[in-house]
């Protein structure tokens, strides 16, 4: 049996963003840290696209609605 490590990558709005060793699997340091570049990553909801090829896509997607509708 082949085991075979994924790299992990998180996108936000058609971009690819920076994984810092030291948050490696801190998902919590991540978002805090993402938010910095990105505020409404703060609020976004964190999706798991996916194995593609030696890497795991995982995508922050923001939340869509209405202000203030009656």
């Amino acid at each position: 049996m082949d085991v075979k490590t994924l790299k992990p990558v998180f996108k936000y709005d058609g971009h690819e963003l920076d994984v810092p060793d030291h948050l490696q699997g801190n998902i919590d340091g991540l978002r805090n840290y993402h938010a910095i570049l990105y505020p409404a990553v703060a609020t976004a909801e964190l999706m798991e696209v996916g194995a593609q090829g030696d890497t795991f896509v995982y995508e922050y997607r923001r939340m869509v609605g209405t202000k203030g509708a009656a």
